[in-house]
Parts: structure tokens; sequence; C-alpha cells
């Protein structure tokens, strides 16, 4: 028969085979579970059994402790794993609906953005008409002191240039003066009878502004558009608004000036008005010269200056 010395043996034996089962499958590791594989009583764990020899009895209270101690141990790293997995879980939530707060954020910036863009877009149409309104009220105000021949030519010629809308030289301004500058077009091209519109075609110095002013051989109302329509891109604009229009003919006033010309023009203006002779050179460079034979572009007629 097993004595109680050779029990605890056992009884310790067991325990460590208990660990190493929970260290592979995680098979608890309990006091029960032990007195049960063994066959003995519990009691032996908690000292609770009459032996003789106290040093034997308090083996079984310190392996009963230890056993205890494991099991606490293994229940604390589990409520440890969950509390972290918990946690993570939590980042995760916490994550997605930030992310959802922010997409709407960007979803309702976009929508603010669009809308924003179309009231700027009617701001600057209805600029546009209004600066147009103007000008045409100016251009029938009578001029007093004026011969019967400049009231003429004056009631013959209008001139309209983007620049003349300008107030600064970001692209936002000049396309803003360019719409304007088509906008009073538009409203000129719309009043009944027929016309001429001339387009001028040259680079900054090349002369445009100045033919535009002292021209006065017009028999019937022509409108000059003064601005540099270097390329057939820049000029489609006035053919897409006559495309569906009747009476109005359209000319080509092109500047033929070499680029030392320019350069020289460029240098005789004040400083604040003068360009940068890279960017000059550039446009020179861009001219797409109109011809009579252009299937696309279908000028009636066009003048060469020099």
């Amino acid at each position: 028969m097993t004595n109680k010395r050779d029990l605890y043996e056992l009884a310790s034996d067991c325990f460590e085979a208990a660990k190493e089962a929970h260290a592979r499958s995680g098979e608890p590791v309990t006091i029960s579970a032990i007195a049960k594989r063994l066959g003995i009583d519990r009691k032996y764990f908690y000292g609770q059994i009459k032996m003789s020899d106290a040093t034997v009895r308090s083996k079984w209270l310190k392996l009963g402790e230890k056993i205890n101690d494991f099991k606490a141990q293994v229940k604390a790293k589990k409520a440890f794993h969950d509390a972290e997995a918990l946690s993570d879980a939590d980042k995760l939530r916490n994550a997605l609906i930030e992310n959802y707060s922010l997409v709407e954020s960007v979803e309702n910036l976009k929508a603010t953005s669009e809308q924003l863009q179309k009231n700027f877009l009617l701001a600057q149409h209805r600029i546009a008409e209004l600066e147009a309104q103007i000008l045409g009220l100016q251009r029938q105000r009578p001029l007093q002191g004026s011969s019967t021949s400049t009231s003429k030519i004056r009631h013959l010629r209008t001139v309209i240039s983007p620049d003349s809308f300008r107030n600064n030289t970001d692209p936002l301004s000049m396309k803003r003066a360019w719409l304007t500058a088509m906008a009073s077009l538009r409203s000129i091209i719309d009043t009944p009878g027929d016309k001429d519109l001339y387009i001028t075609v040259g680079p900054p110095g090349s002369g445009k502004s100045s033919w535009c002013r002292k021209s006065v051989n017009f028999y019937r109302p022509s409108i000059l558009f003064d601005a540099c329509n270097l390329t057939r891109a820049d000029r489609y604009d006035f053919f897409d608004m006559l495309s569906e229009r009747s009476g109005v003919r359209i000319i080509a006033v092109v500047f033929c000036v070499s680029i030392d010309l320019l350069r020289e023009r460029n240098q005789s203006r004040v400083v604040g008005e003068r360009l940068p002779f890279k960017k000059i050179k550039e446009m020179y460079e861009l001219i797409e010269y109109p011809s009579l034979f252009d299937e696309i572009e279908m000028f009636d007629e066009i003048i060469m200056v020099r």
C-alpha cells in the first residue's frame, strides 16, 4: 500500500503533469481535478487529514497553495488577454466611428464647396451682365462738343478689351475680365442690324490697341475686340458665338511684328506696364496665324498690319 509520504510525491508529480497539460490544451488545473486523478480526498491539500507527521502535513498545505496560486495566475492572464482584446475592439470601433465622421465632414465640405462655386459663377455672370449694360449705356450717351464726323465714327466703332475690365493680373481676375468682355460683345452682337467684328491677333506690344484707337475707315457698325487671340483655341469663342447669328462678318487683324521690335517696345514702356521678355517670347512662339483656307476658322477677311 502507498504510504502518505509516497502519496504526496505522486500528488506533486500529478500537479506538474497537469501544468504541462494546461500548456498544451488549456486543461484547467485545480485541486479537485488532481485529487480526482489520484483518487484521494481534497482535504489532503487543505491539511484537514490527520497525520502523525506535521512536516508532511505542511507539505500538503503548501502544495495546495501552489495549485491555487497557479489557478489564480491562469485566471489573471485570461482576464488580461480578454481586457486587451476588448480594448483593441474598442479602438477599432472608435476608429471606424471617427472615419465615418471624417467621411461625412468631407462630403459636407464638398457640397458646400460646390454650392459656393455655383454662387460664384452666378455672381460672375450677373456682374458681366451689369457691366455690359453699363457699357451699352455709355455707348449710347452723346458726347458734347464732338464734331459730326467724330460722332459718326464713335457710333460706328466700339472697342472691347478684356484689359479694361481687369483689376489684377492673377488668373482669376483675367478670366473674369475675359468673361465680362465676352458678355459685352454678346450684348452688342444681339442688337439688330448687320455688323463687322474685328478680332486682333498679336502678342503684347505688337500695336493692337493703337490700331483700335486710330482706325476710322468703318462704313457700318463695327466691334473691335482688342486682345492677343494668339491660337485657334483662343479664337474659338467668337466663332461659337456667331454660329447661330447672321449678318455679322468676322475679320482677323493680324499684327506681323519681329521679336526684336517687341523687345524694343516693351523696354520703352513705363516700368509698371512692362512684361518679362521671356513671357513675350513664349507668346510670340505660340502664334497660330489665321488663313482664308482654314475650314474651321472661317474668317470673312484677314487684314495684315506691319
